[in-house]
């Protein structure tokens, strides 16, 4: 419960799926695309999610410490430990039921993501083509903004982001973070600084092994890269996570608010995608 005239704090917590490094190298290597996705809730949802996360996992894995049930939609797909230890139709319904939490909270959770096409960005800008990352970042917290400022009090919100420090990539973490403080100093080219103002200073870098949301952003991202990458905008996990999306007020558009798609082309050629 709100304390009377106590404004509620906000959480976003991101992960990204598909390789975030542009070059064609790796596009022709079949990362062609780079999704950044974001969940949206109070610190108190939050809490309640991480402990229902962590009591399923603790159902499906009783002999193992529950922190060692790293929820990585890469390690489910490929059935990396512990998920070997399942039956695949075990570890079919352990993965619906990760999802069943999100929609047990579904009325205080709300999904953002970007999407790039890399080749079509590269095309688009050559040499001047900025780091996906940086643009993704940018774009959600526009979102964000714009979200935040729907409500008629100044609600403070906090980012959260999978530390990368330890994958060796730690200088873009700093990048990240300079960007950060740019937007909260001068704006971008559509939100004026003071919007970002609603932010914390910095975002907070933190191991995704000890999120469950970070976790569960992961999970859900890899459902919109499955769907953009493959071409199957019926893929079943990203149909089901769908109806979580920011829409535009009074409306059931999705496109420009819970999802951008990027550069223009993309969403010329696979908008329908986010009709339900």
């Amino acid at each position: 419960m709100t304390t009377a005239g106590v404004a509620p704090k906000v959480h976003f917590y991101l992960d990204e799926s598909g390789n975030p490094f542009l070059s064609l190298r790796t596009i022709q290597a079949g990362h062609r695309f780079f999704v950044l996705l974001a969940i949206c809730v109070s610190p108190e949802v939050a809490r309640d999610i991480e402990l229902a996360v962590t009591e399923i996992a603790g159902l499906y894995s009783p002999s193992l410490p529950v922190g060692e049930v790293y929820i990585k939609s890469t390690r489910i797909r490929q059935k990396e430990y512990p998920f070997d230890q399942l039956e695949p139709q075990r570890l079919k319904s352990f993965t619906d039921d990760i999802y069943d939490i999100l929609f047990a909270f579904q009325q205080e959770t709300t999904l953002f993501a970007f999407i790039m096409d890399k080749q079509a960005h590269l095309d688009l800008y050559g040499i001047a083509a900025r780091d996906p990352y940086l643009v993704a970042y940018t774009q959600l917290l526009e979102r964000f903004a714009i979200f935040l400022g729907r409500r008629t009090q100044l609600i403070p919100a906090s980012v959260y982001l999978d530390a990368r420090d330890w994958k060796h990539h730690g200088k873009q973490d700093v990048r990240l973070q300079r960007l950060h403080t740019i937007l909260q100093q001068v704006g971008s080219f559509y939100i004026d600084s003071r919007q970002f103002g609603r932010f914390t200073p910095e975002p907070h870098f933190i191991d995704s092994r000890a999120s469950r949301l970070i976790q569960l952003a992961d999970l859900c991202a890899y459902n919109l890269y499955h769907a953009w990458c493959y071409q199957k905008p019926d893929y079943p996990y990203f149909k089901i996570i769908l109806p979580l999306f920011d829409k535009r007020p009074g409306t059931k558009q999705i496109l420009g608010c819970g999802i951008k798609l990027f550069p223009e082309s993309l969403q010329q050629s696979t908008e329908h995608f986010l009709k339900n």
